[in-house]
């Protein structure tokens, strides 16, 4: 199916429990020229089934909650926009983008609208916030996350940190994590990340998890 070439508005609807498909389709040819947006206004999605891999294709979230809905595995959000919504509950392996990364002209924007969202009750894994202004959303605080600025510095101080350590497995898996992690940071968010023990990398022991993230977080200029 093609992309609806109709707007749609939805406003205070409660999209409970149901199987919630792609958004902004239709039946009809898409002419590619213009991309009318679908429009959630105020709607909650509690313990909403999303599909894995669902396409949302040009819709925007405004002051909408996401309460349990399942956020898992989706990667085709492109041209999603969300405002001031609330999120609750587990995310994972979930993209979120602040530039659409194609078909700017038909959509009439080369931003997308991503501000003012509630990620405070949210537990977050494998989530990656793309040319987004992390200051701009709330996100859960220490101990568990930090938004952190310098991530390519914080970084290479702590892979300093770990050379003596005498496990090579975990300082290698360890440093896979953190260098895709920082240069994620550098190429989406210049050096900034939503930083969590998850995102020092999932397969370390949990020890291992609470010391490099700690490096991370108490990082200093001292340390150049």
């Amino acid at each position: 199916m093609t992309p609806c070439s109709r707007a749609a508005t939805f406003s205070r609807t409660a999209f409970d429990h149901v199987l919630f498909g792609a958004t902004g389709y239709g039946d009809e040819r898409w002419d590619e020229l213009s991309w009318p947006e679908t429009v959630y206004r105020e709607c909650v999605f509690s313990r909403t089934r999303i599909p894995l891999q669902a396409y949302f294709g040009n819709a925007r979230f405004e002051r909408c909650v996401f309460d349990g809905a399942r956020l898992h595995d989706l990667t085709s959000t492109h041209q999603a926009q969300f405002v001031e919504c609330a999120f609750r509950g587990k995310i994972q392996d979930v993209n979120f983008w602040g530039t659409p990364t194609e078909r700017t002209a038909a959509l009439g924007r080369d931003r997308n609208a991503f501000t003012g969202n509630d990620f405070t009750s949210a537990d977050l894994l494998g989530v990656a916030f793309k040319h987004i202004d992390l200051h701009a959303q709330r996100f859960p605080g220490l101990p568990d996350y930090a938004v952190l600025d310098r991530v390519d510095q914080r970084v290479a101080a702590a892979l300093a940190a770990m050379a003596e350590w005498p496990d090579d497995d975990i300082k290698t898996e360890a440093a896979l994590s953190l260098r895709f992690g920082a240069n994620a940071a550098i190429e989406y968010n210049d050096g900034h990340a939503l930083v969590s023990r998850s995102w020092v990398g999932r397969r370390l022991p949990p020890d291992v998890h609470d010391q490099i993230f700690w490096m991370l977080v108490n990082y200093s200029d001292d340390q150049q």
